[in-house]
């Protein structure tokens, strides 16, 4: 599904996130069809607040990866370490 939101390649992986979630929290309210094709749409079971709710948490988490983005293109390392790490939380490992 994700595939379907960015088509590659539109240039560094921390600017396709970005667009990733800018996308998603666009879209959710969109039908989503079973990639299997086993079933109905995806988010079929999600109501129109659920819906919200994610389009909210989606656009939450753009603004942290943006902030992010920011702060390496200043040379700000850490800090944007330290962005990037509200996102991906102990995934993330130290530079």
């Amino acid at each position: 599904m994700a595939q379907s939101l960015v088509k590659p390649p539109i240039g560094r992986y921390q600017d396709e996130i970005v667009l990733f979630l800018a996308t998603a929290a666009e879209r959710i309210g969109d039908e989503w069809p079973d990639p299997a094709g086993l079933g109905g749409d995806v988010n079929a079971v999600m109501n129109a607040t659920q819906k919200l709710t994610a389009a909210n948490a989606l656009n939450q988490a753009r603004a942290i990866a943006e902030q992010a983005v920011d702060l390496e293109d200043e040379g700000e390392e850490r800090a944007a370490y330290d962005e990037w790490k509200k996102l991906f939380g102990n995934r993330m490992t130290r530079p």
